[in-house]
Parts: structure tokens; sequence; C-alpha cells
């Protein structure tokens, strides 16, 4: 006698298994596209931080006079394969005991942007100078 054999059974496995994996797939396509977003904001927030205590640094070292930044002064980026990137210092006032700089860096790549605007005051004496800072990020 033939013996009969079941050939359904495959193809119900396989019917029922696409759909488990295709599932799978959407929810690991998910997560990626989160962290890609996660790793670039966290990029470009780090470079704004790196901007702007760059030019903390520099005016650490090389106090301008408040008639030169009478003008608020872009940096020029190119030098340094920045070319989304935007770093600005202007004075906000000077007095006899300190100065106030208020340093904006901006950090852009494809629709995201993440702007820093820190406020440093440098003092006339030998104290430390001290920062305010204030982040924003935007989608756009």
């Amino acid at each position: 006698m033939r013996t009969r054999r079941n050939k359904g059974f495959v193809l119900f496995i396989l019917l029922g298994i696409l759909p488990l994996l295709a599932l799978a797939m959407v929810i690991l396509l998910t997560m990626e596209r989160t962290m890609a977003h996660e790793s670039t904001t966290a990029l470009l927030e780090a470079r704004a931080r790196n901007l702007a205590c760059s030019a903390s640094a520099w005016l650490l070292y090389n106090t301008p006079e408040p008639e030169d930044l009478a003008i608020p002064t872009e940096s020029d980026l190119s030098q340094l394969c920045l070319a989304n990137d935007r770093l600005q210092i202007e004075i906000l006032g000077s007095s006899s005991d300190h100065k106030r700089y208020r340093i904006i860096a901006e950090c852009s790549r494809g629709r995201m942007t993440v702007r820093r605007t820190t406020i440093l005051t440098l003092p006339s004496d030998d104290k430390p100078p001290s920062e305010q800072t204030e982040e924003r990020s935007n989608k756009a």
C-alpha cells in the first residue's frame, strides 16, 4: 500500500512564520530609526558644546576690546570642515570689573539643528570666569 504524505504541513509552517518575521523586521527598523535620530542629536550637541568651549577658551586668552566686538563676530569654520556650523561671539557689556560675552554655537545636519547659547562673564582680576548656558534643539 502506498502511504500518503502530508505536503501541506510545510506550507502551513511557511505561512505562519513569514508574518512573524515581517513583524520582527518592522520592530527592528523602528528601533534603528530611533537610534539613528538619537545618535545624530548627541553628535550635534557635542559639536555645539565643543564650539562653545573653544570660543570660551579663545576669549580667556585673547580678550578683545569692546569696540572689536561691537558688531557680532562670526568665525570661519570652513577650515575645520564644519560647513553647516556657525559660531558667533558678541559683547553684551563691559564694566571696570568684568566683561560679558554671548557665544552662540549652532550645528546642523540634514534637517536637524542644535543651538547652544552661552553667556560668559570674564572678571578683570584673577577670579575664575562664570558661564550660563542654554541649549535648544530643533527639527526643521
